[in-house]
C-alpha cells in the first residue's frame, strides 16, 4: 500500500541549455534547428524524455497509474525565488475507467529545474489530483480531464486576498466532445470544479480546445482558444465569465493544431499545424491586434501539445506531448 509520500524519480539527460550560433549537440546526437528570418539558423538540442510505466495500486486492484496508458497533454509552472526555483508540471494521462475504456485524468510532477522530476501521489484515482466528473453524469468531462493552462489569477469571485490557481482544461463527454472548463485549488494539489454558464458545467456552449488565459492590455484577461483548428480569443474580467472577441488573432494561419503562449512582453505565440506537426512556427505579437511570422523550429518530434517555459532572454523550454504519448522537451533561442 502507497502512501502519500510515495514519489518515483523521472530524471531527464543532462542538458548543455546555453545555446548560441553554434551547433550544439548533446550525446544522443539529436539536433533541432530554428531558422529565424534572414536566413539565420540557431542550433539548440532536442531531448526525448520517454514515460516509463510508474505503478502504484489502484482502487479496482489492479497494478496502474493515472498516465500509465502514456500522456496526453500538459501544463507548467516555473517559480523562481532568490534562493530556489521549483517547477510543477500537470499532466494529463490516460488510464482505464471501471468498463475497462480509457479516460483522462490528471496527475502532478514537481522538480527542482525542469529536468529531474517526481511524481506527487494525489488522492484521485491512481494517484491522480483531478478525475473525470464521476458524480454529475450529465457534465461535460464526465469522460476525461485533458489539462492545457495553469494560472495564477485574482478573481472577485474568488474569496482569497491573494492569487489561487486557475487550471483550464478540455474536458470530454461521452460522445468525446471537447469543450473548455475550469477548476480552482490554494496550492496545485486539490482542485474544485467552478460550473461554467453552459447547462455541462462548461465556460461555454460551442466545441473548444487549448486554452490559454494571459493578462490582457486593460488589465482584464484574454483567453486564446482553438475551434475547429482556428485561433480564437475571449476576454473576461475574473478569468470564470467569458464574452468571445474577434480580434487578436489576426495573421495567425489555419489550421493549428495546438499552440502555447509567452505571457511576457514581447508575447511570442508557438503553433504546429497537423500537416507540419515536426515544426514549431514562431510568430510575434504587434499593433493592431495582428502577429507576425518571426521563425520556424525544426524539431524530430510529432507534437500533438505544447507548453512553453521562458529561460531567459530569447531562450526558451518546449515542453510536450508527442503523438506517440510520450512527454518531450526541446531547448531553443528564438
Amino acid at each position: 500500500m502507497l502512501d502519500e509520500r510515495t514519489l518515483v524519480a523521472w530524471s531527464f539527460p543532462n542538458i548543455p541549455w546555453r545555446l548560441n550560433d553554434r551547433h550544439s549537440k548533446h550525446r544522443n546526437g539529436a539536433l533541432a534547428s530554428v531558422t529565424a528570418p534572414h536566413s539565420r539558423t540557431f542550433w539548440c538540442t532536442a531531448v526525448k524524455a520517454d514515460l516509463v510505466e510508474w505503478r502504484c495500486k489502484g482502487q479496482d486492484g489492479k497494478t496502474e497509474w493515472w498516465n500509465s496508458g502514456g500522456a496526453t497533454s500538459l501544463a507548467l509552472r516555473r517559480y523562481v525565488g532568490e534562493q530556489e526555483e521549483r517547477w510543477s508540471m500537470w499532466l494529463s494521462g490516460v488510464s482505464n475507467d471501471a468498463a475497462g475504456g480509457e479516460v483522462e485524468r490528471v496527475g502532478l510532477l514537481t522538480s527542482a529545474d525542469g529536468e529531474d522530476w517526481v511524481r506527487h501521489h494525489g488522492d484521485k484515482v491512481f494517484g491522480s489530483v483531478m478525475d473525470c466528473n464521476t458524480e454529475d453524469w450529465w457534465w461535460f468531462d464526465v469522460a476525461g480531464v485533458r489539462v492545457y493552462n495553469v494560472t495564477k489569477l485574482k478573481s472577485d469571485l474568488v474569496l482569497d486576498d491573494d492569487s489561487v490557481h486557475f487550471m483550464y482544461y478540455a474536458g470530454a463527454d461521452r460522445t468525446r466532445r471537447r469543450q473548455i472548463g475550469l477548476a480552482i485549488s490554494k496550492d496545485g494539489i486539490y482542485w474544485s470544479r467552478i460550473e461554467g454558464e453552459h447547462h455541462s458545467g462548461a465556460l461555454w456552449e460551442y466545441d473548444s480546445t487549448n486554452p490559454i488565459v494571459v493578462i490582457d492590455e486593460n488589465g482584464g484577461y484574454r483567453m486564446f482558444f482553438l475551434r475547429d483548428e482556428t485561433a480564437r480569443s475571449a476576454i473576461s474580467s475574473n478569468g470564470v465569465s467569458w464574452v468571445e472577441d474577434a480580434g487578436h488573432c489576426n495573421g495567425l494561419p489555419f489550421p493549428i493544431s495546438t499552440f502555447a503562449i509567452h505571457q511576457e512582453s514581447p508575447r511570442y505565440m508557438f503553433l504546429c499545424q497537423p500537416q507540419t506537426s515536426r515544426q514549431v512556427q514562431v510568430f510575434l505579437a504587434g499593433d493592431n491586434e495582428m502577429w507576425s511570422k518571426h521563425c520556424d523550429v525544426q524539431t524530430e518530434v510529432d507534437w500533438q501539445q505544447i507548453s512553453i517555459i521562458p529561460m531567459g532572454g530569447n531562450n526558451f523550454r518546449i515542453y510536450g506531448v508527442g503523438s506517440d504519448r510520450q512527454v518531450h522537451v526541446v531547448a531553443v533561442c528564438v
